[in-house]
């Protein structure tokens, strides 16, 4: 028997229900409808039309192959507006979850929504990552993380999976920072975290390229900030090089803020 959770809407006409630890969601079909063309469709049969229609407390089925929680927090934010918090990993986490979901139904407005505050969960530009450093020294530690409270090959991983590609180059450099026998080994306390909607921990041998070329630049050039725009640079020049996928036109093309366009000029340093 399906377990109900939140959100369950005794006026509801449709029931979410997961196939994995099965989970039964009451929802209103018009609304996931209005947000979602993809449920749209998925709503869009009859149900006189369907023979045998499985039934829920009276309410059509519709099987979803996502994670209970996932979607629990998807419809609540579909519902109530977005609460995405910077306080902890398991706000980044519930974060990664919200933010697959969108992209996976089409959901424009809560993937926008959950980009913006990905943006602020990690920062896509030189300033903003001279921000988190700074914050990372008085912030106090949450369940023995230190501020970011993510892993940089999280936000590199999760940022592959949904294509938001607008914070590859800062991930990769921050990542450039950590030994990369220990990127590998995937030992470190934030990778390790258990979590059903944590992004991969290992790092794409394509990625692994890039950071050994950013190393080998910080190698050869004096501390400063200097330093630290021409690793970015690196990141932003080589992906496209060892990725099938040629990201750094998408950022040209993707009518992102003008403040990432700063990035781009950095690759003709000389």
């Amino acid at each position: 028997m399906p377990s109900p959770l939140k959100p369950w809407f005794e006026d509801g006409n449709i029931v979410l229900l997961t196939q994995e630890d099965p989970t039964a969601f009451r929802v209103h079909r018009g609304v996931l409808s209005r947000h979602s063309e993809v449920f749209n469709d998925m709503f869009g049969l009859p149900q006189a039309a369907v023979p045998d229609t499985e039934l829920f407390e009276g309410c059509q089925v519709v099987w979803m192959y996502d994670r209970p929680l996932d979607l629990s927090n998807l419809v609540k934010v579909i519902y109530d507006g977005h609460d995405f918090a910077n306080d902890s990993a398991e706000a980044f986490f519930k974060l990664c979850g919200v933010l697959r979901l969108a992209t996976k139904y089409f959901i424009g407005q809560t993937r926008r929504q959950a980009i913006q505050s990905l943006l602020k969960v990690w920062p896509s530009t030189l300033k903003g990552h001279d921000e988190m450093v700074e914050a990372a020294l008085t912030s106090p530690l949450v369940d023995d993380l230190s501020y970011p409270y993510i892993h940089p090959l999280h936000a590199l991983n999760l940022a592959r999976e949904v294509d938001v590609n607008i914070i590859v180059p800062s991930a990769l450099y921050f990542l450039s920072s950590y030994p990369l026998s220990g990127i590998l080994r995937a030992d470190h306390p934030k990778l390790l975290l258990a979590h059903p909607s944590k992004p991969s921990s290992t790092i794409a041998s394509s990625d692994v390229l890039i950071v050994l070329h950013s190393a080998l630049i910080s190698n050869n050039l004096l501390p400063g900030r200097n330093m630290r725009q021409r690793i970015l640079a690196s990141c932003i020049t080589i992906a496209p090089i060892v990725d099938a996928k040629d990201w750094t036109l998408a950022f040209y093309t993707s009518g992102h803020p003008k403040g990432i366009s700063g990035l781009y000029d950095l690759r003709n340093l000389s």
